[in-house]
């Protein structure tokens, strides 16, 4: 009998479960995922060090952490810490040289 009764439990209480923890991650995916062309500068001491033009790109944030990461030419990039990313037609080369990301 009690193995009746915790399989009905089981039965009821994983799927509601697993319907709010997949609601949960599907909002906050959708808020973290930035597309269109876009340029993303990685500073260290208050310096432009790197920095990317994404053309029609997508721009992710890191679940839990203050990395971005975003593929550039066949390669996915990862990186964290003072990172800006911006709309490429507003905003103006920081770096030195600038990778473009076609």
């Amino acid at each position: 009998m009690k193995r009746v009764l915790l399989a009905l439990v089981l039965a009821v209480a994983l799927p509601l479960t697993g319907c709010a923890s997949f609601g949960n991650s599907l909002s906050l995916s959708t808020s973290k995922v930035v597309g269109g062309d876009y340029r993303v500068t990685l500073y260290s001491g208050g310096k432009a060090v790197r920095e990317w033009q994404l053309k029609s790109g997508f721009v992710n944030e890191e679940e839990g952490s203050d990395g971005w990461y975003f593929n550039c030419k066949n390669h996915t990039i990862r990186i964290s810490g003072d990172v800006v990313v911006e709309a490429l037609s507003g905003s103006q080369q920081q770096a030195n040289e600038s990778t473009v990301c076609d």
